[in-house]
């Protein structure tokens, strides 16, 4: 496990503060085509000339004055003011009175609750005063796993949201909601000696099943899609028609770009894994105890009675200006489609600006920032839900419907992105590929090794070796304890 030997199907990677970001600018399938497929935005535009103003057009020969608009900007019809003096040249509006717009009186947030409440704090600046004061006031109001859930999808004060998980760990112990998972004192131990916070390990095992039937289903149709792919690849080797040859190799790409574990297969080609091996979600899922410390090493800027807290601290303002454009031109699109999205899925009003996300920092060493929830770019959050939102693959319809920003679905997010593989291209006579997640040991002995698949998987999040060890370390120490 402490072999960082580099993946000799992966591209250089100089620098390793070029954090788990980096994965989603070489070979993203995200696509401004699939944004627009993964959303649906309606546009209310309101607006109207004067009755007045148009009398005045109409008798003066003057053509109607039409504005252009942009699809984000609506007009509101205002009264027009009439003055009943009218100047020498009978010319109608010249000696108008003004008439004061009306200012909406603010709310007293004191009496503000619910979804009311939640979406008052969703328009105030993230990290502002007033917008820390509605969260305090969220924390104090929220008290069932509904409300908490709810309150977590608001709340990004670091402080705020671990007061929120502290809630929940409470209603859990206290066996309060029949959803949550009890733990054993032997998992209580465990986290203590692991410094990961119980609740961290119990909003994981909450979502582990449905985790491994989502993941059971992307590969079944990847067992489906690999039928046909090695039907294209047949026919390549049987054709001498270069065109034909051409158009084939861009569908074999294509298809591969939008399966889920395309590694395998090629894994199988180069007698890497033997020809039998059939990947399962219990092989390709990290277990409980591995995800934790990740979510921890992510997320856990907050610690209790020295354990840290995942989901505590998940960015530093919002996401849209942490994001650097000129190496993710698709984040900053995909997180409107996230705002759409969590504001369908919540009933909450969502604005791209009310997303936090990861701090870009000297972008001279690190080009990512702008990473949301767990610390996955938005492109990449989108291109997994996509894949979920494919009609040819069977799935339950509440498997389609992810929220990113739900601890929930992100902790089955997080599984996902893990357990995923991505075809990156074709180089030096090689396919390239970001990997997925492999458990156990290579059957084939002569083949590579799943400790450094494991190795490589975790690196699409974060490079650091100590870091990377530390999570392998994890998923070791809880399978020695608790094998499955």
């Amino acid at each position: 496990m402490e072999d960082q030997q580099d993946s000799p199907t992966i591209p250089n990677q100089e620098d390793k503060t070029q954090t788990r970001r980096e994965f989603f600018k070489e070979g993203a399938l995200f696509t401004t085509s699939a944004l627009a497929a993964a959303s649906s935005a309606d546009l209310n535009i309101r607006g109207r000339d004067s009755f007045l103003s148009g009398i005045w057009r109409f008798f003066s020969g003057e053509k109607p004055r039409i504005r252009n608009l942009t699809p984000d900007q609506s007009i509101v019809s205002t009264p027009t003011p009439i003055s009943d003096k009218i100047n020498d040249n009978n010319s109608l509006g010249n000696n108008a009175e003004a008439v004061k717009p009306t200012v909406e009186p603010t709310p007293d947030i004191n009496r503000l609750n619910g979804n009311e409440l939640l979406n008052h704090a969703l328009g105030i600046d993230l990290e502002s005063a007033a917008r820390n004061k509605a969260e305090t006031i969220i924390v104090l109001q929220a008290k069932s796993l509904t409300e908490i859930n709810q309150a977590l999808l608001v709340v990004t004060n670091k402080n705020s949201r671990a007061d929120l998980l502290k809630k929940r760990y409470l209603l859990r112990m206290n066996k309060l909601e029949s959803s949550l998972t009890p733990l054993t004192q032997e998992q209580l131990n465990w986290c203590k000696k692991e410094k990961i916070h119980p609740e961290t390990l119990g909003i994981i095992l909450d979502n582990q099943k449905r985790a491994e039937e989502i993941i059971s289903d992307l590969l079944k149709y990847n067992s489906e899609q690999t039928e046909i792919l090695t039907a294209l690849e047949n026919r390549i080797i049987k054709t001498d028609d270069p065109e034909q040859k051409k158009m084939l190799q861009q569908r074999i790409a294509e298809m591969k770009s939008i399966m889920f574990r395309p590694d395998i297969l090629y894994q199988k080609r180069r007698k890497q894994i033997p020809d039998n091996f059939v990947a399962s979600a219990s092989l390709i899922m990290i277990n409980p105890g591995g995800l934790a410390k990740l979510l921890v090493t992510e997320t856990g800027g907050v610690q209790d009675q020295g354990m840290y807290m995942g989901f505590s601290h998940i960015g530093n303002g919002p996401a849209a200006d942490n994001i650097n454009p000129e190496a993710f031109p698709d984040a900053i699109p995909a997180l409107e489609v996230i705002s759409d999205r969590v504001s369908r899925l919540s009933g909450l009003k969502f604005t791209t600006n009310s997303i936090t996300g990861s701090l870009r920092g000297n972008v001279k060493e690190n080009e990512s920032g702008g990473a949301i929830v767990s610390q996955i770019m938005p492109d990449g959050m989108i291109d997994l839900l996509s894949q979920l939102s494919n009609p040819n693959m069977e799935t339950k319809d509440a498997h389609r419907n992810l929220n990113p920003l739900d601890i929930n679905d992100a902790t089955v997010i997080t599984w996902l992105f893990l357990a995923q593989s991505t075809y990156v291209g074709y180089q030096d006579n090689q396919e390239l590929y970001r990997y997925g997640y492999l458990r156990g040991e290579n059957p084939k002995k002569d083949g590579i090794s799943f400790v450094k698949i494991r190795r490589w998987a975790i690196e699409k999040w974060n490079q650091h070796g100590p870091q990377v060890n530390s999570i392998l370390g994890s998923a070791q120490s809880y399978y020695d304890r608790f094998p499955d």
